[in-house]
């Protein structure tokens, strides 16, 4: 498999498991579904992107954060695993459902 292709596995195999695990949660993908259209990255669109974007870091995922609201998860095909996709998708459903990354302070630094 050429490293365009697993790209493409890894950020598929992501957005599949945004869908299964993350409907009604806030969350929508942003980049285009159509993996001819994105590199190797997809990125989420969340009211409180910033907040959870810091949980995030905090549980071991590396995202950046790009204002106002989205999350950009970003593949290594060399070294990211499809596990590894999956894992930060099951990660970002348990701090959604937890709840506590909104009393994290937003951009502004207040506390939403």
């Amino acid at each position: 498999m050429c490293i365009r292709d697993r790209s493409i596995s890894l950020s598929d195999l992501f957005i599949e498991a945004v869908d299964e695990l993350l409907p009604n949660s806030g969350v929508e993908v942003a980049s285009p579904r159509r993996s001819s259209e994105r590199g190797s990255h997809v990125t989420l669109r969340h009211d409180k992107g910033y907040q959870l974007s810091s949980a995030l870091r905090t549980a071991g995922v590396i995202t950046d954060f790009r204002a106002p609201d989205l999350i950009r998860y970003g593949f290594a095909p060399v070294y990211n695993t499809h596990g590894q996709a999956v894992e930060s998708v099951e990660r970002t459903q348990r701090i959604i459902e937890d709840g506590d990354y909104r009393s994290l302070p937003d951009p502004a630094g207040e506390v939403t």
